[in-house]
């Protein structure tokens, strides 16, 4: 393995060998035996974490019971008229118009809702919360949630780039703006979030070494990232695509298909094949269990994802989306996640950080970037041809932004080392 210095040999002009030398930097603190976390990390990391968590947590009573997040409104109020079902109204489980469990609408997922819920029972027996009370714990979840995507955004950072670059990235999502921001409010952003990057992080590893278990961990966190929002369903093309690399690649860092043994082939294949059986199966017994009701109350749920899909497109339009006539389809959520969601110096960072590592990780046939970019790409071109942009639809790649922009500081800074004398 080539180090920093020769790693940027200047006699290697080909874009191919100029992106895997590049790629090099990430890993090269795991290849010198450095793998595994010192007590040095292990400790910058909890200091990282407990700071997003403080971010997180501080203000949470910004609205002072005002709650004037009208998603968060919504959202509470659902969840506060759920009731478990006690004697003979279980009979009425699966029927939607009777059932205490059909949340009624599914403009967002039902899990979050039984989240809440069941915090709720589990506080009942020693304070009675008003729905005012409810936000509290609600937002104390999305808290937590939040405070866990920071940790999965170290791992991947950790184990596919190095040990360094997952800590500046997770230092970088711990104060990103918009993820504090939602953070402090109970709705979908920060949960989805949350099970989109943890759907990735097995993804990637599915496409390394094609485990059962991380096939397993991939399908659950992504039937539970769909029980949260619609939107994530996408996701799946990428969790498909990790799959199919594994099929047809040798395992390791690179996708290399060049030299596979027939029976290597056609064992990787029979491996792959039970793996996509599997993560059918989990991913549709996953989701009948944290959100039943996409399949008792089905027509009610198809209504409601097609009134969305209006909205975003603007077919039907509503107060609260006339602020987007007119505004530029990539340009403007491109433009308003850098100026206010991270911030115009980390804004311009992770939006170069995406260009380069796009260009270099498909170069140099990286099996990370190749599964990242399988959601990044297609759910920003999907999402920013939408006529209403708010800008938390951009949440769901924030944490791969960050975790690029990172990569980006990072290799600047092995390339300003290099040319040192």
């Amino acid at each position: 393995m080539l180090n920093r210095r020769t790693s940027l040999n200047r006699d290697a002009l080909t874009p191919d060998s100029q992106a895997r030398q590049i790629s090099d930097l990430d890993t090269s603190d795991q290849t010198s035996g450095k793998s595994k976390l010192g007590f040095s990390t292990w400790k910058i990391l909890a200091l990282v974490l407990l700071l997003a968590l403080v971010l997180r947590l501080w203000g949470i009573d910004w609205d002072q019971g005002g709650l004037f997040h009208p998603d968060e409104r919504a959202f509470l109020s659902q969840v506060y008229d759920l009731e478990f079902p006690e004697g003979d109204e279980w009979s009425n489980v699966f029927d939607p118009d009777e059932s205490t469990l059909n949340p009624g609408s599914f403009n967002w997922g039902s899990l979050p809702h039984y989240a809440l819920k069941s915090v709720h029972y589990l506080v009942a027996p020693y304070k009675w919360m008003s729905i005012f009370d409810l936000r509290y714990a609600g937002r104390a979840l999305s808290a937590v949630s939040d405070t866990f995507t920071v940790l999965l955004v170290f791992m991947i950072g950790r184990t596919v780039f190095s040990s360094r670059v997952g800590l500046l990235a997770a230092l970088l999502s711990a104060i990103a703006v918009q993820q504090i921001q939602l953070s402090h409010f109970f709705a979908v952003d920060t949960f989805m979030t949350t099970f989109i990057v943890a759907t990735i992080f097995y993804s990637i590893r599915v496409a390394k070494e094609g485990r059962r278990s991380d096939t397993v961990l991939a399908a659950v966190m992504f039937a539970m990232a769909v029980a949260t929002k619609f939107s994530v369903l996408p996701l799946g093309l990428a969790l498909v695509f990790a799959h199919l690399i594994f099929a047809t690649s040798r395992k390791g860092d690179r996708y290399d298909s060049s030299g596979v043994a027939a029976s290597e082939a056609s064992n990787q294949g029979r491996i792959t094949y039970q793996n996509l059986l599997i993560t059918a199966v989990v991913f549709f017994v996953v989701l009948i269990v944290v959100q039943p009701y996409i399949f008792i109350d089905f027509k009610t749920y198809v209504d409601n994802i097609s009134t969305q899909g209006q909205m975003v497109r603007r077919e039907v339009v509503f107060p609260f989306t006339r602020q987007y006539e007119d505004t530029p389809r990539y340009f403007y959520q491109i433009v308003q996640l850098g100026t206010w969601g991270l911030g115009p110096a980390l804004g311009i960072t992770v939006w170069l950080g995406l260009i380069v590592s796009a260009v270099a990780g498909v170069l140099a046939q990286r099996k990370v970037d190749l599964v990242i970019l399988a959601w990044v790409i297609p759910y920003l071109l999907i999402t920013g041809w939408f006529d209403v942009k708010f800008m938390r639809y951009m949440m769901p790649i924030t944490p791969f932004l960050i975790l690029y922009g990172a990569r980006f500081l990072w290799w600047i800074f092995e390339v300003i080392k290099s040319l040192q004398p």
